[in-house]
C-alpha cells in the first residue's frame, strides 16, 4: 500500500497590530514545544536531539 502526500497551504491572515510582538521568537518558541511533544529524533526522524 502506497501513501500518498498531502500538500499544504499556510497564509497569514492577520498580523497583530498593537504591542510588540516578535514573530521570529514566537515561531522558534512553538518549533521547540512541537520538537518537544512529537520527539522526532533517531529513528522516528532526522532532527538532532540537543
Amino acid at each position: 500500500m502506497s501513501k500518498r502526500l498531502k500538500s499544504k497551504c499556510f497564509e497569514v491572515l492577520e498580523k497583530k497590530k498593537t504591542g510588540f510582538f516578535d514573530a521570529k521568537e514566537a515561531l522558534h518558541k512553538l518549533e521547540e514545544k512541537w520538537l518537544e511533544q512529537l520527539q522526532p529524533y533517531g529513528e522516528r526522524g532526522y532532527n538532532r536531539e540537543k
